[in-house]
């Protein structure tokens, strides 16, 4: 995919996250930049935390600017996380302040430098509480993809407790600036990652469907499911109360012909390895902490079923990686993965409803695919095609064709 130079579209992209190798929403900014600068001339606009890291790896041609906040930024996020440690939403909620100012910031700044672009697309953040006055700065804007707007499920009141929840309705505030400002109402084209989000926002005409996860590379060939005698899970996330890892634990337990891996870090770690103790499980999980991209995409080869209990999942990146591996996915029937799943076709998904509940049915699906496996292996090949749905490449051609049709063609 390729466009000729004389008719690339120059993009001022705005990504206050982004930098390879960091994940989350990051990782979502970092391929904006490579993957928009193969089709589009781009000047990204970032936070200069990330500066290091992108001066050595930034494609030929981009051009970078970076807008200083951490006087403020360093402070507001060490404060949150001794408030919020165990708490994700609320922490990068908190966090997410720093926002504001790097918005007003970079607007200033580009009224003085004047770059010669056509398009301004703000990338990152992804949340739809996000405030800014980015369209001021005079071009055609496009926002997203966007993806938030989720109400936390009644029936985990536990999970709630240990994540705050009672904090979630602080996001109002942030709604009020967004509106005073006008930041979807100064925007033309709204990318929106599901319902959810589509309902929050509410201005449909300007609303296109984009998720805002995608995949880099899909497998051409499947990879063989073990043939070990076990049947090889894997757990990969933020290691935070909402994952819903100690209700697979939970599930899992009992069932000796299972062994599960469980990939990532975070406040809930020590509480999860208590619990393996506990229950006496030490021979069935493995923790492997923190990976990298292209180790965690070669561990989905290696097992049968991605799982991901999380009760408030918006996107659920790990379930794409997994289909571009072959490899299909067990999750709530909430959120982004509902989206993303066909059940049946190329995972599961179960009702959100509690958690005893969802610890029986996990349980008992597991114990199912365990005296049949079949099942999980005539799923790879739809995995691996419905993976293509979510390729970069598709996003960013999406992408460019609403530039072009903002700017008249």
């Amino acid at each position: 995919m390729s466009t000729s130079g004389a008719s690339k579209i120059h993009v001022l992209l705005i990504a206050y996250q982004c930098a390879p190798d960091s994940g989350s929403v990051s990782m979502i900014g970092w391929r904006w930049v490579r993957y928009l600068s193969r089709i589009c001339r781009v000047t990204l606009v970032t936070h200069i935390r990330h500066q290091e890291v992108l001066q050595t790896q930034l494609p030929e041609g981009v051009r970078a600017i970076f807008i200083d906040t951490e006087a403020f930024a360093a402070p507001l996020y060490g404060a949150a996380r001794i408030l919020f440690k165990n708490s994700q939403h609320v922490l990068f909620m908190v966090a997410g302040l720093d926002f504001l100012l790097f918005s007003r910031k970079a607007r200033r700044m580009l009224r003085k430098l004047k770059p010669d672009c056509r398009v301004c697309h703000v990338a990152t953040p992804v949340s739809p509480s996000a405030p800014h006055r980015l369209h001021r700065i005079g071009l055609p804007t496009v926002l997203g993809p966007l993806n938030g707007g989720m109400t936390t499920p009644p029936g985990f009141p536990e999970i709630s407790r240990r994540e705050k929840a009672w904090l979630y309705p602080l996001r109002g505030l942030a709604n009020m600036v967004r509106n005073l400002f006008g930041t979807w109402k100064g925007a033309d084209v709204i990318f929106s990652a599901g319902s959810a989000t589509d309902r929050a926002i509410g201005a449909g005409a300007k609303i296109r469907r984009m998720c805002e996860n995608g995949v880099d590379d899909i497998d051409t060939q499947l990879t063989p499911f073990p043939a070990n005698g076990h049947l090889e899970l894997i757990f990969a996330g933020r290691l935070i109360a909402v994952k819903g890892a100690d209700m697979l634990l939970e599930a899992v337990a009992g069932i000796p012909p299972a062994r599960l891996t469980i990939v990532g870090d975070g406040p809930e770690r020590a509480r999860l390895e208590a619990m393996v103790v506990r229950l006496n499980m030490q021979s069935q999980v493995h923790f492997l902490g923190h990976l990298k991209q292209e180790q965690l995409l070669e561990h989905f080869r290696r097992v049968h079923l991605n799982v991901l209990p999380s009760i408030r999942e918006s996107g659920g990146a790990t379930i794409l990686e997994a289909l571009s591996r072959g490899r299909p996915s067990l999750a709530l029937d909430y959120g982004g993965p509902a989206d993303y799943i066909v059940h049946g076709e190329t995972g599961f998904l179960v009702p959100c409803t509690n958690r005893d509940q969802v610890v029986h049915d996990i349980r008992e699906l597991l114990k199912d695919l365990t005296l049949n496996p079949q099942r999980l292996e005539q799923m790879g090949p739809a995995c691996l095609a419905r993976a293509h749905a979510y390729s970069w490449e598709t996003k960013i051609a999406e992408a460019e064709s609403v530039y072009r049709e903002l700017l008249g063609g």
